[in-house]
């Protein structure tokens, strides 16, 4: 991961392993960040393969910016991924279930503002 000087990184956001996670089910989220250019390490995983959102929510955290990226989880091992976005001030980060899954799953972000 890039490294700018001065900007200590970011993370990990997770909300832990999660059993039989529903659809929408929140994984894992920044809360407000600082207007600016970020890449994120998105690391996710399940017992079972499941479909993951990472979704870049505005200031009021009631609605996507843009498209949701989905990201397919392997079944018994984990997956990481590069998302770079621009936030604008108050928005965040966050990673949902895209589909419920049996079984046990767990995602985290990890990041840095990098401008």
């Amino acid at each position: 991961m890039f490294r700018a000087h001065g900007n200590p990184p970011l993370g990990p956001y997770t909300e832990g392993e999660q059993t039989d996670p529903a659809d929408d089910a929140l994984m894992a989220d920044t809360g407000a960040l600082a207007a600016g250019n970020y890449e994120f390490v998105v690391t996710v995983g399940g017992s079972a393969a499941g479909d993951f959102a990472v979704q870049r929510r505005n200031a009021a955290n009631n609605a996507n910016v843009g498209t949701p990226v989905v990201i397919k989880g392997p079944a018994g091992q984990s997956g990481q991924y590069r998302y770079m976005t621009t936030l604008e001030a108050g928005e965040r980060v966050r990673i949902v279930m895209d589909d419920a899954l049996e079984g046990t799953a767990a995602a985290a972000l990890n990041g840095e503002r990098f401008s």
